[in-house]
């Protein structure tokens, strides 16, 4: 890929300035794209599905090719951070990769990003919105609390505007 996409620039420069989110602070509305070269808003999103490193997004694609209908049902969107992927093995390898599979990915191309979104090493963050504001941060070892993190998130997206702190 030798254009990056200009939206998530703009997102990760305007995060940067106020430093990594956290519970209470608004997402704003910003545009990835996707393995198949479309670009997706995380503005409508309910979930936030953010993986850092190969090991968890393997886990993840698991788990979300077992709970398509689940996942499409939460309003969740999946994003892999790429940036630290060499380019050539990343257009070689992992772009073909990720184009088989049967559902849609954002990625994150700046190496910026890390330091605006919350994560800790080899874990899953999975982020819970209300109308694009953080309601929970969850970090996982493995997929198998995904889904009952997820439900938790729609519990908090029931309930009026309340902020739960981990």
């Amino acid at each position: 890929m030798t254009k990056r996409f200009v939206a998530s620039i703009i997102l990760i420069h305007s995060l940067l300035l106020a430093g990594s989110l956290k519970v209470g602070d608004t997402i704003s509305p910003s545009l990835f794209k996707s393995q198949f070269e479309k670009k997706i808003s995380v503005a409508d999103k309910n979930i936030l599905i953010i993986t850092w490193e190969r090991s968890t997004t393997d886990d993840v694609n698991s788990f979300i090719s077992k709970n398509l209908s689940f996942i499409k049902k939460q309003k969740t969107s999946i994003i892999i951070d790429v940036s630290t992927i060499p380019h050539f093995i990343f257009s070689s390898f992992v772009m073909p990769k990720l184009q088989k599979y049967s559902y849609e990915v954002l990625l994150n191309y700046d190496k910026r990003f890390e330091k605006s979104f919350p994560h800790r090493k080899n874990r899953i963050t999975l982020l819970c919105l209300k109308e694009s504001i953080i309601q929970k941060i969850f970090f996982e070892k493995s997929s198998k609390r995904v889904a009952e993190d997820m439900l938790t998130c729609k519990r908090y997206q029931k309930a009026k505007s309340r902020f739960i702190h981990f």
